[in-house]
Order: C-alpha cells, then structure tokens, then sequence
C-alpha cells in the first residue's frame, strides 16, 4: 500500500479521465462490492471449515494454502501470469491469516478495500516516468514476499503455546 501511495507521490503528472462519478463508481463502489465479494468467497466460505473441525498448525496451514491457491487463480482466468498468481496469492494467504487469527471476516474486507483503491488508480494517473513505476513494481514484489513470509509465521505460531511460554517464565 505505502509502495502505491509513495509510486503516485513521486510518479504522479496527474490524474486523466476520471470524473468523480467515475471515481464513486468504479473506484469506491466496485472496490467496495469486490471487497465484500472475494473475501465472503475467498476466505469466509473456505475457511469457515477451519472453525469447525482441527484447528491444528497444519490445519491452519491447509485452509491458508488453499485460499491462496484459489484466489490467485481467480485473479489470473483472463490470462496466465505466474506473477500475478503469486502476488494475489500472497495477498489472499495473508488475508486468510488475519480471518483465521482473528475470527472477524470484517477485517480482511477493509483491508482488501484500502488495498484495492490505489492498486484501482493506477490506471487513470499520468507517470512522469515508467521506470519508476517499474521499480515500485519490483518493491511492491519484494513487499509482498516479505508479507507473506510474516504472514506465515504468524500463522504457524501457536497461540496457546507462546502463552504456556510466557506464563510459565
């Protein structure tokens, strides 16, 4: 998100061909409803199984896994891009790791909103120059990677482990 924010700072000319009810409609609505949609899709009707059943690490990690599997396919039917699956993939597994660690659906959809608005713009902003926004690309990459390796770890620490650890010391 700060890659976006920081790329359209620096990279920004301007703004073409957005209107403010194009603005409402397509950035704020739709961002809105896909929001909604792909999480209630992506994360609760996958994971809910999780909450029901073993709620073991590797248990944690195969609903995870699987919510990243399918979401990053559902972003590349148009066309095959392994970088696209992978980004989106690493995007769906860390907001499957914030629903499984939290219980709350509504967090991973605000989140996916914030997420979606500047991703959304990009396509009305006028760059002073491409190859910086090639090089935010490449950090927004490297942001994901390291989000997703967080992510993962978060998600393999078990709760009432570390909370045994720290009341036992």
């Amino acid at each position: 998100m700060l890659c976006y924010v920081a790329a359209v700072y620096v990279g920004c000319r301007g703004i073409s061909g957005l209107t403010a009810g194009l603005f409402f409609a397509r950035i704020l609505l739709q961002q809105l409803t896909t929001a909604l949609y792909e999480e209630l899709n992506y994360r609760f009707l996958i994971l809910e199984g999780y909450f029901h059943g073993n709620k073991s690490v590797w248990s944690r990690l195969l609903y995870a896994f699987v919510s990243f599997l399918v979401f990053g396919a559902a972003h590349v039917v148009t066309g095959w891009s392994t970088s696209a699956f992978f980004l989106s993939g690493a995007i769906g597994f860390t907001f499957a790791v914030i629903y499984l660690k939290s219980g709350s659906i509504v967090i991973p959809m605000l989140l996916h909103f914030i997420y979606d608005i500047p991703t959304n713009m990009t396509s009305y902003i006028e760059w002073k120059d491409a190859s910086l926004l090639a090089s935010m690309n490449s950090v927004l990459e490297i942001a994901l990677a390291i989000m997703f390796l967080v992510s993962l770890v978060i998600l393999i620490i078990d709760k009432s482990t570390v909370e045994t650890k720290h009341t036992a010391s």
